[in-house]
Parts: C-alpha cells; sequence; structure tokens
C-alpha cells in the first residue's frame, strides 16, 4: 500500500491554480473554502466519508477533469488536504491552513476575496450540510448546546458582512466599533476551532460509545484565557463575561 501523500505547499499551490481555473463549473469551491469546508467535515460528530462529501466540492456539474491523469493528481490532493485538516482536528491542535492567512486590517477580512471571509463561507456551508447530524447527536448531550452557540459566533462572523452586522448588534456593548469586534473574533477565532473539534469528538465518542471520551466534558470555554476579549463580541474580558457562567 503506498504511503498517503503529504500536504505540501506545492499541493495547495495546484489544488489553488485547479479550484480558481475558468474550466471549473460556476460554484466551486475555491481553495479557502475548501479549507472551511474541509474543516467542518473533520469536525462532524460522525464520520462522513469521501464518496459523500467530495461531489460538493464541485456542485452539481462535477469537476470538469480534463482528462483522467489530471482526476488523478486532484482527487489524491483533495484527500491530503482533509487529512492534513482531520490531523489537527484529532489533535484538538486545528488551525487555519496555508493559504487562508488573516489579513493584516481586520475589518479587510470581511472583503469578498478576503482568505478568512472565504474560508469562513466553507465553514458555514460544511456546517449546514452536516446540520442533521449535529442536531442527532447533540440529542444525546444537551448540555454541550450553549458551548456550541457560543463558539460558532468568532467561526460565522467573516462568512459575510450581513453575519458579522447581525453579530455586532446583537453582542455588542455601546462604545464598540465593527473595527474593534472583528480585531477580538480574529484573536479568539483559533481558540474557537479548538472548541468546536472538541465539542465534536466528545460527541463523536458519545456516539460510538467510547467511554473513556464520553465521560469526559468538553473542554469548550476551559481554554480561552481569562484575559482574551470574550468570543460573544460583548468587549470584555472573558472572566468578566461568558466565563463567569
Amino acid at each position: 500500500m503506498n504511503a498517503p501523500t503529504p500536504f505540501t505547499p506545492a499541493l495547495a499551490a495546484g489544488l489553488t491554480e485547479f479550484l480558481a481555473a475558468p474550466e471549473r463549473p460556476e460554484g466551486t469551491m475555491s481553495y479557502p473554502e475548501l479549507a472551511g469546508f474541509l474543516f467542518a467535515i473533520c469536525c462532524s460528530p460522525e464520520i462522513v466519508p469521501p464518496s459523500d462529501w467530495l461531489p460538493i466540492i464541485w456542485g452539481d456539474d462535477g469537476a470538469r477533469y480534463a482528462d483522467t491523469t489530471q482526476a488523478q493528481t486532484i482527487v489524491p490532493a483533495v484527500l491530503s488536504f482533509h487529512r492534513h485538516v482531520n490531523e489537527g482536528v484529532l489533535s484538538e491542535e486545528p488551525e487555519l491552513p496555508m493559504g487562508c492567512e488573516p489579513r493584516v486590517e481586520a475589518l479587510s477580512n470581511l472583503e469578498d476575496d478576503a482568505p478568512v471571509a472565504l474560508w469562513s463561507r466553507g465553514f458555514v456551508d460544511g456546517n449546514h450540510y452536516l446540520e442533521q447530524v449535529w442536531d442527532a447527536c447533540l440529542a444525546e448531550d444537551r448540555g454541550v448546546e450553549e458551548d456550541l452557540e457560543f463558539v460558532l459566533i468568532p467561526l460565522f462572523f467573516f462568512s459575510s458582512p450581513e453575519i458579522a452586522q447581525e453579530i455586532f448588534e446583537d453582542n455588542t456593548k455601546p462604545g464598540k466599533t465593527m473595527a474593534g469586534l472583528a480585531t477580538d473574533m480574529l484573536e479568539v477565532m483559533p481558540e474557537a476551532m479548538r472548541e468546536y473539534a472538541d465539542i465534536a469528538l466528545h460527541l463523536r465518542g458519545l456516539a460510538a460509545g467510547h467511554g473513556q471520551r464520553a465521560a469526559a466534558a468538553p473542554k469548550a470555554r476551559r481554554k480561552v484565557a481569562p484575559d482574551a476579549p470574550c468570543p460573544c463580541g460583548s468587549g470584555r474580558k472573558f472572566k468578566s463575561c461568558c466565563g463567569r457562567r
């Protein structure tokens, strides 16, 4: 059996070029969107086989490979990317992959072509795709629902200016600016990714009947530094806001 193909900068560049090519059908995910989508897939409370999620990347018209050789190059590259993302999830240390780095100016990450905005849209798509799976698994442990809503705020924030505005209006105290909230969201996004992965693995353990993980409460919230901005967007420190719950 051949060893799995490691995910390298060269593979990332090849995927980026392939996904952005004019031959791809309308609705094909961009590279950052694929990264966010794969993070959602890897965090599914129930493992989803590639045969189920691969077609979603291209939409209804398929990938439109030039030939068999191209297909035999791209599919392993996507699967390598999936393994790379999954390794981060299983180690409970996920991070934005290469090519998805945030822009320096926080608000610019809400622009249509910003890598973080695209990543967030892909994540939202994946989260919606798995909605029924999440609902079924949450029924096994209703105690994590509040934690899940909490960590989704930073992960959804950059998916669209409309969602960002809604979060701003619903959670921000007077005097807080959108730029300040965007800065806070970028700061807590890595923690939110880790917490989301932790909740998913906790539910996966329950579903599989693995006593060790099922007995362990998810570590969401405990990872947020006390003096870090609260992910809910209130503008207060975590220890003075949701950390008191």
